[in-house]
């Protein structure tokens, strides 16, 4: 399998493209994708959030790690 320069190979990138997708349909998967993300990654923490510039508040945040 071919590393890619993140260090994630094609097969893991693939994999945590389509759990990004299924969190667009499903919005509860968020913190298994996190976990996902921070384990291919080697990182304690990830999150995302969605910010209403216009309004000034945070729409949705998710934040998985320590």
């Amino acid at each position: 399998m071919r590393k890619r320069s993140s260090g994630l190979d094609e097969e893991d990138l693939s994999g945590l493209i389509g759990k990004v997708y299924d969190c667009a349909i499903d919005p509860t998967r968020w913190g298994s994708t996190l976990d996902r993300i921070r384990t291919l990654l080697n990182c304690a923490n990830a999150a995302i959030g969605v910010t209403d510039m216009d309004a000034r508040s945070v729409r949705f945040q998710k934040n998985r790690g320590n």
